[in-house]
């Protein structure tokens, strides 16, 4: 395969977990140039290595207090290993949505989103560029700031409920990028599900007056699943395991996708 002359090579982790849609239509990756098979985001002798290395090869792991990583009870979890963690991944939405809830509720952020908020852009809007021509898309994690709240109103033939609560804010990602000013779709943002199916809303799309209002889908990004998390890296990462329906395989993917997110430490409460 090549664009523009040049020709596309593809790599492959076969240790990370696979895409979320199984059957999506999308065979970039079924023939890889290139298997990966050494961690690079972390130095040789870090204990994150020796940690994943015991995970893909499916050995027990005891609870441990080392320099790069610490594997500690769940009862021992504190609101200061909270907030010392760049980021928090979990494997469920549920407790993704408990735990953005907690954090927003330790920093004193009730309600609707407020400045300094931490969200995630959950789809691609490539259309959407920033001021350093970053487009933005889906895994985009940053900051809110000058948050509003607002209403948009539909024809009910084509929304029946007719009146959309926005909340919105300048999002600023952890890049620096500036994206002005998103609108969220207040289900979306506040539960993890939209007022409705706006990815289906062709109706709406193809009303010229209404075309291109349809709001963003944001979730709050203090905490996301380790699925959203896999491409991207952070110098401090909390994980917390949980008791899932993953088989052994599954689990051993999942775990060493969650504990490699890190530059420099790891603390995995089990």
């Amino acid at each position: 395969m090549s664009h523009m002359g040049q020709a596309l090579r593809t790599c492959l982790n076969n240790k990370q977990l696979p895409p979320i849609d199984k059957n999506a239509d999308n065979h970039l990756l079924d023939n890889p140039n290139i298997f990966l098979d050494q961690i690079m985001r972390q130095a040789l002798d870090s204990e994150i290595i020796q940690l994943s290395m015991k995970i893909r090869n499916k050995e027990p792991i005891d609870y441990f207090h080392g320099r790069d990583v610490i594997i500690m009870h769940k009862n021992e979890l504190t609101t200061g290993v909270l907030t010392w963690a760049d980021q928090i991944l979990c494997a469920t939405n549920k407790t993704r949505t408990l735990l953005n809830n907690q954090m927003r509720d330790l920093l004193g952020h009730k309600g609707r989103p407020q400045d300094g908020d931490k969200v995630i852009c959950s789809r691609n809007y490539w259309d959407n560029i920033a001021n350093n021509d970053d487009p933005l898309v889906n895994g985009t994690i940053g900051f809110l700031k000058n948050t509003y709240e607002t209403y948009f109103h539909y024809p009910k033939y084509l929304y029946p409920k007719q009146n959309v609560r926005i909340l919105g804010g300048e999002f600023i990602s952890d890049t620096g990028a500036n994206f002005g000013s998103i609108d969220f779709d207040e289900n979306m943002i506040l539960t993890g599900e939209p007022s409705i199916d706006w990815k289906s809303s062709y109706k709406i799309n193809r009303t010229p007056k209404y075309k291109g209002t349809l709001p963003y889908e944001f979730l709050y990004g203090y905490a996301i699943t380790t699925h959203r998390a896999q491409g991207s890296q952070w110098d401090k990462v909390l994980v917390i395991e949980e008791n899932f329906p993953f088989d052994r395989e599954e689990h051993a993917r999942w775990a060493y996708t969650a504990v490699t997110r890190a530059s420099e430490k790891v603390v995995l409460v089990r």
